[in-house]
């Protein structure tokens, strides 16, 4: 009996490139390049500061002036926005345990009021069996003592 003929991977068909990989190469270049263009844009900009504070001009030390107190501005604008933030937040904390407080008192009082509702109607049925064995061992006594019973 003889083997069917193994089929080699080397003889597989040649198949065209994905076009996917081509879709993707064209993708990451154009990230690429304009990752490349910030940096370099970032660099250029870098570099102007540099001279701008190494010889500066009177237009420039005017430009950089201001830029520092905008910069200044926003970030103690941003400080203030940020504690007036956080005491909002406090209030609201506050409001909220105040809040929690008062639901706890009022849960506690009104559980020490059933308490005490649940201790009166006890009593109270305690008082009516006290009074009813009372009343019928006073029967059962009036009844033995009219009609005594003698053992035989």
């Amino acid at each position: 009996m003889s083997r069917p003929y193994r089929q080699s991977i080397m003889m597989r068909p040649v198949k065209s490139p994905s076009l996917k990989n081509e879709e993707n190469y064209d993708r990451e270049f154009q990230a690429e390049q304009q990752r490349l263009a910030q940096l370099s844009a970032r660099k250029q900009q870098l570099e102007q500061e540099r001279l701008n504070s190494l010889y500066p001009t009177y237009g420039t030390k005017a430009d950089t002036s201001a830029k520092l107190r905008e910069e200044m501005e926003r970030q103690l604008e941003a400080k203030e926005e940020a504690k007036r933030r956080e005491r909002e937040q406090e209030v609201q904390i506050a409001r909220a345990l105040e809040d929690q407080g008062r639901l706890t008192r009022h849960v506690e009082s009104s559980d020490e009021q059933a308490r005490r509702e649940y201790q009166r109607y006890l009593m109270e049925e305690n008082k009516k069996v006290c009074c009813s064995s009372f009343i019928f061992f006073s029967l059962f006594l009036f009844v033995f003592s009219i009609f005594p019973f003698h053992m035989p």
